[in-house]
């Protein structure tokens, strides 16, 4: 997540334009990861990081960023 950008990032982690237009379907996207990289269930040293990251394109994605 922190590692990767532009178009390789969105292939990466699956993002598309159904995202950008459906609330709904950015939130299951987004729960589904957030069980994958929060620091309560994964202890990588970089995990606060990963997660600032996702909630800020997460917001792009609501329409909040």
């Amino acid at each position: 997540l922190l590692e990767l950008e532009g178009e390789t990032r969105m292939r990466k982690l699956n993002i598309n334009r159904t995202h950008y237009r459906n609330k709904e379907a950015a939130r299951r996207w987004y729960y589904d990861i957030v069980r994958k990289i929060h620091p309560d269930t994964n202890r990588d040293a970089r995990a606060v990081e990963a997660m600032a990251e996702l909630t800020s394109i997460y917001n792009k994605m609501i329409g909040n960023g």
